[in-house]
């Protein structure tokens, strides 16, 4: 999940400007998630693969560093353009994380 240490560590702001970072994170990571969904469930493995490398960016921002390997797989399988693989596992969990990692967000900005 999202290291508070590592915020603390690398986003040095005042907290208003950590908040709107973090809010930002959210909004995005939310887009992300509908549009990776979305795109599995039409076996759109072009987008998967692209929103899969948008995800790891955002992963990075926070230091979610288990969930930015798990980005990295579906970048990688989705590049092969397989539909027996195993993206119906790791879309579903990234997505489940990805919502605990959002209300984690959500409760270090109302502090």
């Amino acid at each position: 999940m999202i290291s508070l240490e590592y915020l603390k560590t690398n986003l040095k702001f005042d907290c208003s400007t950590r908040n709107k970072i973090l809010r930002l994170f959210i909004s995005q990571l939310s887009d992300v998630l509908y549009q990776m969904e979305l795109s599995y469930s039409n076996s759109d493995f072009q987008a998967i693969e692209e929103l899969a490398h948008k995800a790891k960016n955002l992963f990075g921002i926070v230091g979610a560093s288990e969930q930015l390997e798990m980005a990295k797989n579906i970048e990688i399988i989705s590049a092969k353009k397989d539909p027996d693989n195993e993206l119906s596992v790791l879309i579903p969990k990234i997505i489940n994380d990805c919502e605990i990692a959002i209300m984690e967000v959500e409760n270090l900005c109302s502090n």
